[in-house]
């Protein structure tokens, strides 16, 4: 299946914290570039940032699952919802 990207995260927390929302749900996600923002922040910008991805079949109960959580767990001024492309 085809990956495509749900959110992108400055940190590997808020990323594995939806992931795991995303499991308990029984939707399968996928987290790119962790190591690299992690050991090195300054890479956040050359990387494009942390990448949580689903499966494309996944996408549209993955976002609404996103969509419905509580703000006070997440700082959503920061997270992107990319609705264009894979990467």
């Amino acid at each position: 299946n085809d990956l495509k990207i749900l959110a992108i995260f400055d940190n590997g927390f808020e990323a594995n914290l939806l992931s795991n929302t995303l499991a308990n749900e029984e939707i399968e996600s996928y987290i790119f570039d962790e190591n690299m923002v992690t050991l090195n922040p300054l890479f956040n910008v050359t990387v494009g940032g942390i990448k949580l991805k689903v499966k494309t079949s996944d996408y549209e109960n993955a976002k609404s699952i996103f969509g419905c959580l509580n703000p006070k767990i997440f700082d959503f001024r920061h997270l992107n919802i990319l609705n264009i492309r894979n990467s």
